[in-house]
């Protein structure tokens, strides 16, 4: 097994490389447009979930 390789709970392999350009979700950067983008389709699935079903009820 590499060095750089560990094993998860999960049972995959993790590198330990300090060179490894991967990175998971929350730690990435995203902008303000982004983040509205994000609220927008948050309000979309509102309407959609609650709205839609209020107005036909």
């Amino acid at each position: 097994m590499d060095d750089n390789m560990t094993t998860t709970t999960g049972g995959g392999l993790a590198s330990n490389a300090a060179d490894d350009p991967r990175e998971t979700a929350p730690m990435s950067p995203f902008s303000a447009r982004a983040a509205g983008i994000g609220f927008v389709v948050l309000l979309i699935g509102l309407v959609v979930v609650f709205g839609i079903p209020v107005v036909l009820g």
